[in-house]
């Protein structure tokens, strides 16, 4: 949830973009649940949201995170929460690290490309934004991949 309301933050799409966007952050837990990785730490984290314990924990813990935040807080907090994921999974699952941190950063990826920016009726603008890019890179960095 956090890698696709970092790209989100970055460049708000309106409202039909915000909804391609997180279609295409919850599209990633879709692709987990068909099979589509064999990561264990990665299907254990998507097993939790189909829980509502766990889909509670995570939205109460995204409200408190971003609670009182102002649009272009949320980019930085965002990042900072990936650079605490990246570093607690470098030390708790070595051997999912990589992995995980991949399969993050190719939500925020996913997110990105899912709606255009810029142009008008769905006519012009661009797959990704400037902002969204350097959203990506950030989130590249802190994730180290």
């Amino acid at each position: 949830m956090v890698s696709g309301t970092a790209v989100t933050a970055a460049a708000p799409s309106g409202l039909w973009g915000m909804l391609e966007e997180g279609m295409a952050n919850a599209g990633a837990l879709s692709d987990v649940w068909k099979g589509k990785t064999d990561n264990p730490l990665i299907k254990d984290i998507a097993e939790d949201f189909k829980t509502s314990t766990g889909r509670g924990a995570a939205q109460d813990s995204m409200r408190e995170r971003f609670k009182g935040a102002e649009r272009d807080e949320i980019l930085g907090r965002a990042t900072s929460a990936l650079g605490d994921v990246a570093r607690l999974v470098e030390v708790k699952a070595p051997d999912d690290a990589r992995e995980l941190k991949l399969f993050l950063k190719s939500i925020a990826e996913r997110v990105a490309e899912a709606a255009k920016e810029g142009g008008f009726l769905g006519f012009g603008g661009e797959r990704v934004s400037p902002a969204e890019q350097s959203a990506l890179d950030e989130i590249a960095r802190v994730l180290r991949v």
